[in-house]
């Protein structure tokens, strides 16, 4: 009788203690899965943590509340009557702001060692070839012009009321381009190979790049296709109305000749630039090619790697969280006066790989300058550069480059005299001079996803002898503008997660 006392005692005694222990779930509030290794602690200083099902089981004897707390969600504390009716099923925010307040911390690592490891990893982990990728490149380009000016300098082909009504013509054309929106609009769409090819001239290796199934898309909305030479042309056959139309002429500026024979009949006979619907097959592939190069910055011996101490002074900076993780990240400004750019370097703890590189102009550096204001009438300098370079990682835990966007602004001063000659003995001359000061914005960014490694150093369809020279209409079929548009969407997408 004793034991039976004793032995429904015990069982007693265990249902009470199972009786004041629960069971519950920590998820994301957003996506909804299953949050591992929450920290879970009662107001009486007893806790324990959730499991990779983010499943938990505590003792609330003598406890009132209980607090979630997790790196990168927000603490959140519930009482014990709460959690009934939550039925035990707890969500936690994401923590998007006050990021001081979180541990940053991460193994100590010299300078010089963390740049070693980088340049290492990058070169050992990040494929290039043979690689298969749909890309999406966007480009936008603005003109914003300034007091130009078209004079009539000399004429002995313009005699009274012709003069004048070329004079006025010359000042509306003037007028035009400095009221103009110029904004050029394009999108780009496609698939692209890259190989590793040797040169049969000198045996050397280099990676040959082939884009394919290409699309073209420009919206007609504020999109004036525009450029100085075409402008020219326009100019050039504005003024050949009012000369002879039997005769031809040539076309200098300055001491150098553009044209040496050209007539209203013949300028005419072309089609207008200004409707051209098509676009070259070489200038994606000029493109990508470039975009390649920028990728693999870490692997040059000059002032473009923003890694190369020759050039560069580095320092390294508080740790950065982002949403792809924790980050070294590290500084770089010009230790040299050819390099001229500075930014940072986010580079991954656990690998030692490059996740993001934002670069821009240094103060008082500039790019692209050219000076034959005195000479030729002409300056240009490239006044401002901003820039991104993003990796991804495939599923082999492999780098790739998988978005770049780079921004410049230019400025471009010119003030040229042109010379119409008349092909006949009496060499009748027409001479004007064009002015103007144009400040010329251009953005181009590149997406490369659905990246594929392939076995074979060969491309998967043969190149066509002419394919780069090959012109491609703009494309206006529904469906390919429906592709193009998910392919943004996508784009979207990555930054948002990415930033």
């Amino acid at each position: 009788m004793k034991r039976k006392i004793i032995t429904l005692f015990i069982i007693y005694f265990h249902c009470s203690i199972l009786s004041q222990e629960i069971t519950g779930k920590i998820i994301d509030f957003l996506s909804n899965e299953a949050l591992s290794d929450v920290a879970i602690s009662t107001n009486i200083n007893t806790g324990t943590v959730s499991d990779k099902n983010g499943k938990f089981i505590i003792s609330v004897k003598n406890v009132s509340s209980l607090t979630f707390s997790k790196l990168g969600f927000e603490p959140t504390t519930i009482s014990i009557k709460n959690l009934e009716k939550l039925n035990y099923t707890i969500a936690l925010k994401e923590a998007v702001t006050l990021l001081d307040e979180i541990a940053l911390s991460l193994p100590k690592i010299s300078l010089d060692s963390l740049l070693m490891k980088t340049t290492r990893s990058m070169k050992k982990n990040h494929i290039l070839s043979p690689l298969k990728n749909s890309f999406l490149w966007n480009t936008a380009e603005r003109f914003n012009f300034k007091n130009p000016k078209i004079t009539l300098k000399h004429s002995s082909l313009f005699k009274g009321k012709i003069k004048k009504h070329a004079k006025n013509t010359l000042d509306e054309f003037a007028d035009n381009i400095e009221k103009g929106k110029f904004n050029i609009l394009h999108s780009y769409s496609g698939i692209v190979e890259h190989i590793n090819s040797t040169s049969k001239k000198d045996n050397k290796k280099f990676l040959s790049t082939k884009p394919d199934s290409l699309i073209g898309y420009k919206p007609e909305i504020n999109n004036t296709p525009f450029s100085l030479e075409t402008q020219r042309k326009e100019l050039t056959k504005l003024i050949l109305k009012f000369l002879d139309t039997n005769k031809t002429y040539k076309v200098k500026s300055g001491l150098f000749k553009i044209e040496d024979s050209v007539s209203l009949k013949k300028t005419t006979q072309h089609k207008n630039s200004l409707t051209n619907n098509t676009f070259n097959s070489f200038k994606i592939l000029d493109y990508l090619s470039e975009a390649n190069k920028i990728g693999l910055f870490y692997t040059k011996e000059d002032e473009n790697n923003f890694m190369n101490p020759k050039y560069y002074k580095f320092k390294l900076l508080q740790n950065e969280f982002l949403k792809s993780g924790n980050s070294y990240v590290v500084e770089f400004k010009p230790k040299k006066s050819s390099a001229k750019h500075q930014g940072k370097i986010y580079i991954n703890p656990k690998d030692f790989g490059i996740t993001k590189v934002e670069y821009q102009y240094a103060k008082g550096k500039k790019g692209e300058y050219l000076n034959l204001k005195l000479l030729l009438g002409v300056k240009h300098a490239k006044r401002t550069n901003f820039g991104k370079i993003i990796y991804e990682k495939n599923m082999n835990n492999n780098y790739y480059l998988a978005y770049w966007k780079d921004s410049v602004e230019s400025y471009t001063y010119a003030n040229r005299p042109f010379k119409f000659i008349e092909n006949s003995e009496k060499k009748n001359k027409l001479k004007i001079a064009i002015k103007f000061e144009a400040v010329v914005s251009e953005i181009n960014e590149i997406y490369f996803y659905d990246v594929s490694l392939k076995k074979e150093h060969k491309f998967l369809s043969s190149v066509d002898k002419d394919f780069f020279l090959k012109k491609i209409s703009y494309s206006n079929n529904r469906e390919m503008l429906k592709k193009l548009e998910k392919e943004q969407e996508k784009l979207v997408h990555f930054l948002k997660n990415k930033e």
